[in-house]
């Protein structure tokens, strides 16, 4: 039976071993990716940007030391370059609930509770990744000087909100005693396979939602579904389309969808993200019309014949177009086709806005 993390719960209490420091060791470069991608994640996230630190001992999970890091999880997480600076993380855990790993005070590891289960004397927390960058309340330097270099690195990066989070200078936390933070004895820590694609995709989608959020009833709804899975936004609110979305959101794995427009587009979704997160170079919209002439056996007549109708369009839109936008709108008057229009007509979302 697979794992169930509940990491956000409603009503989040402190316990006394909560409230202790807990630090997540990294260096500049992947806390600038981690800022820039509002995500604490895996080494899966960063691609080819990836620098060792501690998230490469436990991939799939995050692990934090509780007010003092080890010095050789320093060492570790700055070593594969000489132009890295250590960063401790300090976590706030309050209002994360569920379960998670934990190496004791004897070094095995042991499977813990949030917040009720933590003894007080754990050697570190392995919290199942990822996590929002929000819960990061400040990032800890080891001197001024490493604070400023941090500082200025950062000024080349246009992407990365440095400034949104409080920075503080302390060599202390930096210098705790060695502990058994790579491997421990007792139970196998499990492989997490992390959906990071389908994490950062649902992250887009929230934010062009929230841009979108006053053009009008439909748009509002759909925010609202969006940003809450329990959201009072009733499926008569919005096109049929769009009421899955909440599935899409916030299930993992989503239930398939009931509605034959709506497995086109939101499998055109799922392809779209399953390209990005596969690193193949192809053109997003060949992977699109793959989709396409895959879903034509599942459609009755009528249907393959409209959706050929779009495919053919689409596809000239791709090349040199013989309609205008206008024609091609009055052509294809349904909701979903005019989506995959406005997708093949503009070069990114921004030009929506």
């Amino acid at each position: 039976m697979a794992e169930s993390y509940e990491l956000f719960g409603s009503a989040p209490r402190v316990t006394k071993h909560l409230a202790r420091k807990w630090y997540l060791v990294t260096n500049q470069r992947n806390l600038f990716f981690m800022l820039a991608a509002g995500l604490i994640m895996p080494p899966a996230g960063f691609g080819k940007k990836y620098y060792q630190d501690t998230l490469a001992c436990a991939p799939g999970w995050i692990v934090l030391f509780p007010d003092r890091a080890p010095r050789e999880a320093v060492q570790f997480s700055v070593q594969e370059r000489s132009h890295l600076l250590p960063c401790l993380l300090e976590t706030d855990l309050a209002s994360i609930t569920g379960e998670i790993h934990v190496i004791t005070a004897e070094g095995y590891l042991s499977r813990a509770h949030l917040p009720d289960e933590l003894q007080g004397d754990e050697q570190a927390l392995l919290v199942p990744a990822p996590l929002p960058i929000t819960l990061i309340t400040t990032i800890l330097h080891r001197s001024k000087e490493e604070r400023s270099a941090c500082e200025s690195d950062a000024k080349d990066f246009t992407n990365v909100p440095l400034e949104s989070i409080k920075r503080s200078v302390s060599a202390k936390p930096f210098s705790g005693a060695s502990a058994p933070w790579i491997a421990a004895r007792g139970t196998a820590l499990p492989q997490r396979q992390i959906p990071l694609g389908r994490v950062q995709a649902a992250g887009a989608v929230m934010a062009m939602l929230l841009h979108f959020g006053n053009l009008g009833q439909q748009s509002v709804a759909a925010a609202r579904m969006a940003f809450d899975a329990e959201s009072s936004a009733a499926s008569s609110d919005v096109d049929p389309l769009l009421a899955y979305l909440p599935q899409w959101m916030w299930s993992t794995p989503p239930h398939p969808p009931e509605e034959v427009v709506q497995r086109l587009f939101w499998g055109t979704a799922d392809k779209l993200v399953e390209w990005r997160s596969s690193g193949v170079a192809a053109d997003p919209l060949d992977v699109i019309l793959d989709h396409f002439a895959e879903m034509g056996a599942e459609l009755d007549e009528r249907m393959n014949s409209t959706l050929s109708k779009l495919t053919r369009d689409l596809t000239n839109l791709a090349g040199i177009a013989d309609r205008t936008a206008t024609e091609l709108f009055e052509r294809h008057p349904k909701p979903f086709s005019r989506a995959m229009l406005l997708l093949f007509l503009r070069e990114s979302c921004a030009e929506l806005l």
